[in-house]
C-alpha cells in the first residue's frame, strides 16, 4: 500500500523576501493515510484541460504561439552545446511570439554545425543572430567579481544582460549617480555595469491557519507516488520547522526516485532538516536528500534539492486553487523538461499561492543574495509577480510552460517571492539536472 503526502515546503527567497511558512501541526495530523493503491493508477485526479486552471485565454494563446519557437530554440541550444565554440558561444535566445521569430545572442565565431541548424530553423521561423560583446563565460566571471567585493559595494544582485553587453547590478536604496565606467570601477569589473535599485531580501515568515483538508489526493493531503505543487512539511528531529512546496517527480539513472524542491527547504541558516512530511503529517516523502546548496558560504551555489522518495514519485502536478483557497484534487501531466529563453511565458504553481501565469522570463544565469548573506547562483529572473504570487510557502513549487498537447513542460522550481518591481526568481530544471546526478523529470 502506498501512502500519499501533500507537503508544504514553502520557503521562497525573494527580491521582497524569503517565502518560508512556519506552522504548527495541521488539523488532521495522524489521520488515515488516504486511499489504498497507487494514485497514478487510481485515476482520481488526472485531467487534461484545453486550458489549465488559472490561465487566461490570452496567456494560453501566447504559450501556444511560443511552442514552435521554444522547440526551435532547443535545436539551436543543442547545436551550440556540441559545436567547437562550446556552449559559451551562445549567450541567450530571445523568443518574440508576436513576430514568430527568435533573436540569438552569440559571441564570437558561429560554427558550421550551428549555421546548418540555423538554416534549417529559418525555413519555418525568422531568426536573427545578434553579436554579443562578451561571452557567457566572461560575464559569469565578472559577475563573481562583483560578488567578491559585495561586502564593500553593497551589491545584492548581479547578472548578465541578455544581449551580452555587460552586467546589471542591484543595490539597496537609491541608485548612486555614476557613469557606466565609474560603476565598472566601483564594482571591480572591466565590463559595462548598469546599476538598479533592488531591495535586500528579508525573511517573510507566515503561519497558515489549519483547516479541514480535502480527501487524498490533494495539495495538503498527498501520498505516494508523490506529485508536484503539494504542501511539504520540514522537520528537524521531530520538530516542525516550516513549510515549502514540492516541484516535480524525478528519477535517476540508478533507478532511484525523488522530488525536487528548493535547497533552502532542506537546509537553512545552519539547520539541516531530517524529515519531510505531507501537509496532514500522515505520510513521509523521505528522510534523505541531495543538494548543491550551501547557505554557510559567500561562494554562490544553486538553491535546489532532491528529496529521495522510497515510495516513489509521479508524473503529475496539482492544478487548481491553492490549499489556502480550498485546495484541489485536479492535476496536469508532466511530459518533459525544457530550458528557459528570454521572454518565455511561464506559470508557477506553488501549494500556498496556487497559479500565477502572467509571468515572462527576463534574464538567466542571475545571482541573488539571501538574508543570511549567502549568494544563490543559476537563477532565472521573471516578471509578473505580485504581493500574493509567488506566496510564502511556494518555494520549491513547479514553474512550467505548455507544449501544446494538453500536458505541461517543467521549466524549474520557485525560489523567491516578488519584489516591489514584480520580479521573482526560479532555478531552471536543466541547472538542477546538471547539479544532482543527471536526474530526469518523470513522464508517462
Amino acid at each position: 500500500m502506498y501512502k500519499r503526502i501533500a507537503g508544504v515546503i514553502a520557503a521562497a527567497v525573494a527580491a521582497a523576501g524569503l517565502l518560508f511558512v512556519v506552522g504548527a501541526v495541521p488539523a488532521g495530523a495522524g489521520a488515515s493515510a488516504g486511499p489504498p493503491g497507487n494514485a497514478r493508477s487510481a485515476g482520481m485526479a488526472r485531467h487534461s484541460p484545453a486550458r489549465p486552471f488559472g490561465m487566461s485565454a490570452l496567456t494560453y494563446q501566447r504559450m501556444m504561439e511560443q511552442v514552435p519557437l521554444d522547440n526551435a530554440a532547443g535545436k539551436i541550444r543543442r547545436a551550440a552545446a556540441g559545436s567547437a565554440a562550446g556552449p559559451d558561444g551562445l549567450v541567450q535566445i530571445k523568443v518574440e511570439q508576436d513576430r514568430h521569430s527568435l533573436v540569438v545572442y552569440w559571441h564570437g565565431h558561429v560554427s558550421a554545425a550551428v549555421r546548418r541548424v540555423l538554416a534549417e530553423v529559418r525555413a519555418r521561423i525568422r531568426v536573427t543572430v545578434s553579436p554579443a560583446r562578451y561571452s557567457r563565460a566572461e560575464l559569469d566571471h565578472q559577475a563573481r567579481l562583483v560578488i567578491a567585493s559585495a561586502r564593500h559595494t553593497g551589491a545584492n544582485m548581479v547578472g548578465p544582460r541578455a544581449d551580452g553587453s555587460g552586467l546589471e547590478v542591484g543595490v539597496a536604496g537609491k541608485v548612486p549617480a555614476m557613469t557606466r565606467a565609474a560603476a565598472s570601477a566601483h564594482f571591480g569589473v572591466t565590463v559595462p555595469v548598469t546599476v538598479v535599485s533592488h531591495a535586500r531580501v528579508q525573511p517573510a515568515f507566515c503561519h497558515p491557519v489549519p483547516g479541514d483538508a480535502l480527501s487524498s489526493p490533494a495539495r495538503c493531503n498527498d501520498y505516494a507516488e508523490f506529485w508536484g505543487g503539494a504542501d511539504l512539511e520540514l522537520l528537524h528531529t521531530g520538530v516542525d520547522e516550516g513549510s515549502c512546496s514540492t516541484g516535480f517527480g524525478v528519477h535517476f539513472p540508478n533507478g532511484a526516485n525523488g522530488i525536487v524542491t528548493a535547497g533552502h527547504c532542506v537546509k537553512y541558516r545552519g539547520v539541516t532538516y531530517t524529515d519531510w512530511l505531507n501537509g496532514q503529517w500522515n505520510a513521509e516523502l523521505g528522510n534523505s536528500f541531495a543538494s548543491p546548496w550551501d547557505d554557510s558560504s559567500w561562494n554562490p551555489t544553486d538553491d535546489a534539492a532532491v528529496i529521495y522518495t522510497p515510495a516513489g514519485s509521479g508524473d503529475q502536478i496539482y492544478n487548481g486553487p491553492s490549499l489556502l483557497a480550498g485546495d484541489t484534487h485536479n492535476t496536469l501531466t508532466v511530459s518533459g523538461q525544457y530550458p528557459s529563453n528570454k521572454w518565455d511565458w511561464i506559470c508557477e504553481e506553488g501549494a500556498f499561492g496556487g497559479v500565477l501565469c502572467n509571468s515572462q522570463v527576463k534574464n538567466t544565469n542571475w545571482y541573488l543574495q539571501y538574508p543570511d548573506g549567502s549568494w544563490v547562483s543559476g537563477l532565472v529572473q521573471a516578471s509578473g509577480g505580485d504581493a500574493s504570487h509567488p506566496h510564502s510557502g511556494d518555494s520549491g513549487g513547479p514553474v512550467l510552460s505548455l507544449p501544446g498537447d494538453g500536458t505541461i513542460t517543467a521549466k524549474g522550481i520557485v525560489n523567491t517571492s516578488a519584489g516591489g518591481d514584480g520580479n521573482w526568481y526560479y532555478t531552471p530544471i536543466d541547472e538542477i539536472s546538471n547539479d544532482v546526478g543527471g536526474l530526469t523529470v518523470n513522464t508517462p
